[in-house]
């Protein structure tokens, strides 16, 4: 587990789809996404992590945090800038890794 923060703030026009997300190795937070509460998930409430970025006719990118242990998880529809999809991808292949190594992780 990394001790170090990352924080990840998405910026949009609309208040649905802006947002912060943070990890800091063992609890993602996420705020904002027009809630007007965080959402805490630890790593074991976490089964994986899946970043959709398709958009059609049938699908719109989003994030999923798929929930185990009695946590119901987290899935957002988001509308990243384009400058920010490396970001979200580092984001949710560090939370994943985190979710892989924690005991009876996913993956």
């Amino acid at each position: 587990m990394s001790s170090e923060t990352i924080e990840l703030v998405l910026q949009h026009e609309h208040p649905a789809s802006a947002g912060m997300l943070t990890f800091d190795g063992s609890v993602v937070e996420i705020f904002g996404f027009g809630l007007d509460r965080s959402v805490r998930l630890h790593i074991r409430q976490i089964g994986k992590v899946e970043l959709n970025e398709e958009d059609g006719v049938f699908t719109a990118p989003s994030l999923r945090f798929e929930g185990r242990l009695g946590s119901t998880g987290w899935t957002q529809v988001i509308d990243p800038a384009e400058s920010d999809k490396p970001k979200l991808e580092q984001f949710a292949a560090a939370v994943d890794a985190a979710v892989s190594d924690s005991p009876g992780g996913g993956g």
